[in-house]
């Protein structure tokens, strides 16, 4: 006996598809949507047969498709909706599924047909969105009653459910999807008696089924789904655990009945759950194995004899191997003797085990046949009996044929034909396709059979309008096969400029009037077709389409295009560069692709086009935060990504007008400023650019002024408008012309150990100290309600750069200035809009970040560094704001260095004493002049 298996290696179909999200898990619209088509391919007859006129489409009868979409997120498949098909063909195994248009996401698609009692079963309420595709499939069972079998309609149709699916599916908007592969979810048993089997000798009455299971899985586990080398075949059950087959009733084992009409076969007619053999194929528990028994009259008697039949093969070492029962499979029962009569009960012939009779079981697997025959003797199979090619010469490897015939290498033939009878030849300046057996003298022996590789080689381009059509016959003996051959119109996708020539790139430039318009085609053949576009940013953000652009290919108001002659011509303008994104990035560049796309049934062909928009930009950087007037070298960076020269250098000086550009730098540095010129010297390397030295010449008198430079495109016309560079020069001012002590109104919480700043009004101050700033240190003054007085210290950590608070005691607080400071060195160059006195107070120690570490305004020092909160709106005042502010002084003695007194008073509020003043003090001059004490209120 045999085992006959063929494998189909299918067409490898692009399928695309796209899908998106849904409030709800049924489709309830059409926006946004696309009907697309699919053609399926159903289980097949097996050759090994001798019944003849046997209309195998009978049990592929589909009623109903449900198509499940599952987003594709990450590694996860989460359900999306359900569509259900409309337009089914049965005959041409055609629907029509209503689908999301999604450009940005990947789906995969389950297929199943008939089968929508089932998921109306599972999930009366619908499937919940974003359900795993696991557990969704999971739920897809049904089960039949003890005596419930698969019974066709009154015309004999069976609608069996079946599923099929397909993986990372997009879409577009003219796809028809083709070779859809749909697996039966049930086996086919088929019984028949072989030819030489006289009816005198036996007649077949009956057929019941033993031992089979009431449940099954929809959806097959896919990790027996066995797709290597083309093959597209369940290998083993899907059963869930717990499942067991039909259980005794009565002591007797239920069995489903199933008569014949012919008295010699039963075919397309039971079809069952898939089943296991339980214990293993080599040692299983025969009470608990699928099997059938056959009733039939022998040798003409009145009475049935029953016989009992396992699926399985004798092997080799003369051991029996017993059959799983696998959805999409045919088990072929072929009665060849019958030696005697049999049990006359049907339970006791299942009991008593197979006898006295000869019977081979052939399995075939559904899916992997598209053609076959069997002379009674010998089989020849294909796996293909339509095969469509491009347009373009090329190779094509997956046509298989498999025989058991023994001199298939010596008289077998394949042939090409121009005619579905193979009567007309091609004369040899028309053929143009040639096919070769590859492996002749050593085919692989599979299950059987030797199988034979083939390489078809496409000689010739399709240049017609009309598809080419060949028919190739193999020929092994008496057994003879054709195939089809559809050689596909040319299919093509250009992109070009208005003159013809190929494009892959469109670039605009913001020039100083703007970016303008371009143009561009799109080519397609056969021109009847429809071509899509789909945009993808490059960088973020992309490109963007001006409001005005005539086109905007690729977004959802504009991507589809159809023209009578194939071509059509678009023009893009983009927005303007804004200049939020200009302050950002200078050299800003959107990019974007545009995927040009057009289908023909399973071919689709793309083309690309790159827009960039860009702008023409001159940045000078890398200056120096003060410039001064004391012979020193400095230098500017100038980074441009197009040509530019310098226009004009000049000086600005209101208050010394009379002076010349050479009276603050050398003639030198003004002829290398003037003469500087370059073209796109920018790239993304940080250090690209030119670089501009000028040195300074050291100022006579107290002057200051402004360096003004304008730079220039020197392209016609001109790429960007004219740039102007404004350079502070400053006379030497060193920190010894100005010597103060800053204050500020930070305070210390000895509670929570925090510093603070108060906001204007609060008067929760009175409980904290102020806080006083020399240079990059900090004093804590005494809290007034503290006996004696106690002065706390923030004193620097110079090694570690910190702060602690250090306490004393001495109310006049004379050791003061013998804590450390850090040291901060401030060189006073302050703008031109600076008064002088607030030079070396405010601009230096409170706006310019120091090399000692940004130690300047006590409030900002603190916030960087985190030990006070942000958030709040201190500054330290001006020297002409402290004039508004109330004075007192002290007399102090001439080369006291140290603070004579500082404080607070005491302002009485309600009964309570509280700090409603903050003094702030300076140290004595050695010269013993007097000595101002600021007084500030709450600022």
């Amino acid at each position: 006996m045999k085992r006959i298996i063929y494998y189909l290696l299918p067409l490898m179909a692009a399928l695309y598809s796209c899908a998106d999200d849904y409030a709800d898990s049924e489709l309830k619209s059409n926006a946004g949507m696309v009907d697309v088509t699919f053609s399926v391919t159903t289980p097949g007859q097996s050759p090994y047969t001798y019944a003849q006129n046997v209309d195998e489409t009978k049990s592929n009868k589909i009623e109903t498709v449900d198509l499940l979409a599952f987003k594709i997120v990450g590694n996860d498949k989460k359900f999306a909706y359900r569509s259900k098909a409309t337009k089914i063909d049965d005959v041409k195994k055609e629907f029509t599924a209503t689908v999301f248009v999604d450009k940005y996401n990947k789906y995969h698609f389950v297929v199943l047909a008939n089968s929508t009692a089932i998921i109306d079963k599972a999930y009366p309420s619908g499937i919940a969105k974003e359900t795993l595709m696991s557990t969704v499939l999971e739920e897809l069972t049904t089960k039949k009653e003890l005596t419930e079998k698969w019974e066709g309609d009154a015309n004999k149709d069976y609608f069996l459910p079946m599923w099929g699916e397909k993986d990372n599916v997009e879409v577009t908007e003219n796809l028809k999807i083709t070779d859809l592969k749909l697996l039966r979810m049930l086996a086919l048993i088929n019984v028949e008696l072989k030819s030489t089997l006289s009816a005198d000798k036996f007649t077949l009455e009956e057929v019941h089924l033993y031992r089979y299971y009431t449940d099954g899985m929809l959806v097959p586990d896919k990790n027996q789904l066995d797709t290597d080398q083309g093959k597209y075949k369940m290998k083993l059950p899907t059963i869930k655990a717990g499942w067991v087959p039909a259980p005794d009733v009565n002591q007797k084992a239920p069995t489903l009945c199933y008569k014949s009409s012919d008295k010699k076969t039963l075919l397309n007619t039971i079809y069952t759950f898939e089943s296991k053999v339980p214990g293993g194929a080599a040692n299983p528990d025969l009470g608990q194995v699928t099997c059938v028994v056959i009733g039939g009259k022998y040798n003409k008697e009145s009475k049935t004899s029953y016989y009992r039949v396992d699926f399985g093969k004798k092997k080799a070492d003369g051991k029996r191997e017993y059959y799983n029962l696998v959805r999409n499979h045919s088990y072929s029962i072929i009665i060849n003797d019958v030696l005697e009569g049999g049990f006359d009960d049907e339970d006791e012939a299942y009991r008593a085990r197979a006898k006295n009779i000869e019977a081979e079981i052939v399995e075939w697997d559904d899916n992997v046949v598209m053609e076959g025959i069997f002379d009674g003797q010998y089989v020849l199979g294909m796996s293909h009996k339509e095969i469509h090619v491009d347009s373009d010469p090329h190779t094509f490897k997956d046509f298989i044929v498999r025989s058991d015939y023994p001199y298939f290498k010596s008289k077998y033939k394949l042939e090409v034909f121009k005619d579905a009878a193979c009567s007309i030849p091609f004369p040899a300046n028309e053929i143009w396709l040639n096919i070769k057996i590859d492996n002749i003298d050593s085919p692989a022996l599979v299950n059987g059979f030797n199988e034979y590789k083939t390489t078809f080689n496409i000689t010739k381009a399709n240049i017609m309008t009309q598809p080419e059509v060949a028919y190739i016959r193999i020929q092994a003996g008496r057994l003879k096969l054709t195939a089809k051959v559809i050689q596909a119109t040319p299919l093509t996708l250009d992109i070009t400029n208005t003159s013809d020539q190929a494009l892959t790139e469109l670039v605009f430039w913001d020039k100083a009037t703007g970016s303008e318009a371009q143009k561009f085609k799109v080519k397609w053949v056969p021109k009847n077709l429809t071509v899509t576009a789909a945009s993808r940013d490059i960088t973020f953000p992309g490109f963007r389409y001006a409001p005005t652009s005539p086109n905007k290919p690729g977004t959802s108001q504009d991507f589809e295009y159809t023209a009578s002659n194939g071509t059509k011509t678009l023009e893009i303008l983009p927005s303007t560069l804004l200049m939020e994104e200009l302050n950002t990035n200078p050299f800003i560049e959107k990019r974007s692709e545009l995927h040009f796309t057009v289908s023909e049934g399973e071919r689709s062909r793309t083309k690309k086009l790159v827009l960039r928009q860009n702008t023409y930009h001159l940045l000078v950087d890398k200056l120096a935060p003060y410039h001064l007037l004391n012979g020193k070298e400095y230098s500017f960076r100038v980074r441009c990504n197009t040509n530019w020269a310098v226009r004009s250098v000049k000086i600005e000086d209101a208050s010394k007008p009379q002076k010349d550009l050479t009276d603050y730098i050398t003639t030198d540095s003004r002829d290398a400023i003037k003469d500087a010129a370059g073209g796109s010297n920018y790239n993304v390397l940080p250090d690209s650019g030119t670089i501009i030295k000028f040195q300074t010449v050291p100022a006579e008198s107290i002057m200051r002024g402004t360096m003004i430079i304008v730079f220039k495109s020197t392209d016609s016309p001109a790429h960007f408008n004219d740039v102007t560079v404004r350079i502070p020069m400053n006379e030497f001012y060193p920190r010894y012309k100005k010597l103060q002590w800053a204050g500020s109104n930070i305070y210390f919480d000895p509670t929570t150990k925090k510093y603070t700043f108060d906001d204007v009004g609060v008067t929760t101050h009175a409980k904290y100290q102020g806080v006083k700033f020399k240079w990059g240190s900090m004093s804590a003054v005494c809290n007034i309600n503290v006996t004696p007085q106690t002065m706390y210290f923030i004193t620097p950590d110079i090694i570690n750069q910190t702060y602690k608070m250090s306490p004393v005691t001495d109310k006049n607080n004379n050791t003061w200035m013998t804590h450390a400071s850090l040291e901060d060195f401030v060189e006073a160059i302050p703008p031109a809009e600076y008064a002088d006195e607030d030079r070396a107070y405010l601009y230096e120690i409170t706006t310019k970040k120091t090399s000692a570490g940004d130690f300047g305004d006590i409030c900002r020092y603190m916030t960087l560094k985190g030990m006070a909160p942000g958030g709040k709106k201190w500054r330290m005042p001006t020297l002409a704001e402290y004039r508004t502010l109330i004075f007192t002084s002290a007399i102090g003695t001439p080369g006291d260095s140290g603070i004579i007194y500082a404080g607070s008073t005491e302002k009485r509020v309600s009964g309570q004493d509280v700090m409603g003043y903050h003094w702030v003090a300076t140290t004595r001059p050695q010269d013993g002049s007097k000595q101002v004490i600021f007084r500030q209120q709450g600022t």
